[in-house]
């Protein structure tokens, strides 16, 4: 294949994955896909909507289809045949809520098939490319597939763990201060940053923060960038202390995370409001007196688990990071590193609670560094 043919390819996959990132079909992977006729001109695009609905290839098919003007075209049994199909991720070749991927590529005559990357789903990765060469369709597989690999981070990570990847978010200054001792942290980051942060949001399919955060700062925690997805809002609100005109309350894309012993009260005029509230809680003993209840973590992931998320991006406060590395939950770590000293024994950071030596902390893996104006982006795997 020559070289001009190999950087059009990765011309049409960047397009292809640009229209991936339309739709946050969870469980589902983000799939863009592009048609082009003999001629090397672009007919159909399509992407995969939402879970159940027709996948990102019959979409560009169905787009070309409707584009074909020729009347000649028109009553062909095949107007389709001998043309190119680029796709981000392997096209499926089982049955699920929609038919295969490939029977209808292999009926519509498409000779050459373009692919970014397989699908790490057992019951496809690399079956859905046989099935094609199978039936004399011609594979170019690997075309910008670190791209589009990392559109699916989440998608793959829950495929490969059976669990959602968990990213904690994080804007700190040198001395890895989160906030001052008077809980200030606006803004530790830089403009830059923090736009990076709303396409993150996009990114993920859901946002976790504490009540503590809510309470301080009252965010409406969506993606406010063009044509971004707003993810699902995740609070864990032990005693469901925040208000009801909370910004994040203005809309029902919520879930709630509390224990029992919350307002009866509010929980219901919460869920007459549609928002969802789950009670998910551990019984933690505080003194010998009183045994505290608070929402354990790890039911709240396996209930957004069996939701269908397979990521789960979680902005804090205090408490919140504390918990998830204290418990060894999360996967992902990135921080935008400020210029600042902070400062204040009693300003909180990522972990409050240290280690006695060195050789127990906690240590990061396949880590890479980003330069941001004057902050630093770091990101890295946390070794479990």
């Amino acid at each position: 294949m020559s070289s001009q043919n190999l950087q059009d390819f990765s011309l049409l996959m960047k397009d292809a994955i640009f229209l991936a990132r339309n739709a946050r079909p969870s469980p589902n992977p983000r799939v863009g896909a592009i048609i082009l006729d003999k001629a090397g001109k672009i007919i159909g695009k399509g992407f995969h909507k939402n879970p159940g609905q027709p996948h990102a290839e019959i979409n560009a098919i169905l787009d070309a289809k409707k584009n074909l003007k020729s009347s000649k075209l028109k009553s062909s049994s095949q107007p389709l045949k001998d043309c190119t199909l680029v796709c981000t991720l392997e096209p499926c070749c089982t049955f699920g809520r929609t038919p295969p991927c490939t029977d209808a590529i292999i009926r519509e005559g498409i000779s050459h098939v373009v692919i970014g990357t397989k699908d790490p789903n057992p019951n496809v990765c690399g079956k859905g490319m046989l099935k094609l060469i199978e039936n004399n369709i011609k594979i170019t597989e690997g075309i910008l597939s670190k791209d589009a690999e990392a559109m699916n981070e989440g998608y793959n990570y829950f495929i490969n763990h059976k669990k959602p990847l968990i990213i904690l978010k994080a804007a700190i200054s040198l001395d890895g201060k989160i906030s001052t001792e008077k809980k200030d942290s606006k803004w530790i980051s830089n403009e830059k940053s923090r736009k990076i942060v709303h396409f993150l949001r996009s990114k993920y399919d859901a946002i976790l923060v504490g009540s503590g955060t809510v309470l301080k700062d009252n965010p409406k925690l969506t993606s406010r960038i063009k044509n971004g997805i707003n993810p699902l809002r995740v609070i864990i609100d032990s005693k469901l202390s925040i208000p009801i005109s909370a910004n994040v309350m203005n809309d029902k894309n919520v879930i709630i995370f509390t224990t029992s012993s919350c307002s009866k009260k509010k929980k219901e005029i919460l869920e007459k409001k549609c928002i969802n509230v789950v009670i998910a809680e551990n019984n933690v003993v505080g003194s010998k007196k009183e045994s505290k209840k608070e929402v354990s973590l790890k039911k709240v992931i396996l209930h957004l688990s069996k939701m269908g998320i397979t990521s789960i991006l979680v902005e804090g406060g205090s408490k919140i990071y504390n918990s998830f590395l204290k418990q060894k939950l999360a996967d992902k770590i990135i921080l935008f590193i400020a210029p600042i000293i902070i400062g204040g024994k009693n300003s909180p950071s990522l972990l409050d609670e240290g280690f006695s030596t060195v050789k127990k902390s906690i240590k990061l893996h396949n880590y890479t560094f980003t330069q941001i104006d004057d902050n630093i982006m770091l990101e890295g795997f946390l070794d479990k």
